[in-house]
């Protein structure tokens, strides 16, 4: 489940801070794992460049829209909504991510 993804995403590190984080947050506030959520959101919030209105986007359950996400981030926020609701990935979700940079290298550091 997201623990495992969790601990794959802390473990291997090729991720820049933001989207690392990211990637954690978003499983501990739809599943209001809240302790997860203490943990890493001050590390989230001190990531370069990070906002506070990136932060409040990051924060919301169901998200509406992009908001001050970057294209990077949004892609990876929608990436693990995806697999913390439904474990699986749309193939569309898949070329979002690609066409924001992501390789299969840093794909898979993701899962």
């Amino acid at each position: 489940g997201w623990n495992s993804l969790l601990g794959n995403i802390r473990k291997n590190g090729c991720l820049p801070d933001d989207l690392r984080e990211i990637a954690i947050c978003r499983p501990a506030i739809i599943n209001r794992a809240w302790f997860e959520w203490n943990h890493h959101a001050p590390i989230l919030t001190a990531s370069p460049g990070f906002t506070k209105e990136k932060f409040d986007g990051v924060k919301q359950v169901e998200p509406k829209d992009q908001g001050a996400l970057t294209n990077k981030q949004w892609a990876v926020l929608r990436y693990s909504d995806a697999m913390t609701r439904h474990v699986t990935v749309p193939n569309l979700l898949f070329q979002d991510l690609q066409q924001v940079g992501f390789t299969d290298q840093r794909l898979s550091k993701l899962h």
